[in-house]
Formats: structure tokens, C-alpha cells, sequence
């Protein structure tokens, strides 16, 4: 099915998306004593596990949404 993969390359450029978006707000407005910045860093786009809520909740969404419809997809079609 087509449609999967495309449904799920979809909610993976969603995911990098508000990744990008996360870190480029993090990065231009916090103060450099923020929370954000003592518990993650650039490298991820100051994705912080610890405060799963608003953007990190849809990033982890997305990704595990695409994930699981290509293994899915693949492993149906062997």
C-alpha cells in the first residue's frame, strides 16, 4: 500500500518539523540559564525527555506513528 508509506513520510517530516521548530525556539529565546538548556542541548534541538508536553509529546507521536505503519507495511508485505 502506497498510501501507508506516504502517510507515514508525512508524519515524519511532521516530527522533524517541530523538531526544527523546538530547537530554533529554544535556541533564539531562552535565556541561556533555562531549563531547556541545562537538560539538553543544540545536538537534539533541545528535545528534553524529562518534559514530555506540547511539542515533544507530538514529535514522539509522529515518529512512532511513521515507525510502526512502515514496520507494519514491510513486514506484511515478506
Amino acid at each position: 500500500m502506497i498510501v501507508i508509506i506516504i502517510i507515514a513520510c508525512i508524519l515524519f517530516a511532521i516530527g522533524i518539523s517541530l523538531l526544527i521548530h523546538h530547537g530554533y525556539k529554544h535556541s533564539y529565546y531562552d535565556p541561556p540559564q533555562s531549563k531547556c538548556r541545562e537538560e539538553s542541548c543544540e545536538a537534539v534541538c533541545f528535545f528534553q525527555p524529562s518534559d514530555i508536553s506540547n511539542h515533544e509529546t507530538w514529535i514522539l507521536i509522529c515518529f512512532t506513528n511513521a515507525t510502526t505503519m512502515l514496520l507494519v507495511h514491510f513486514l506484511s508485505a515478506s
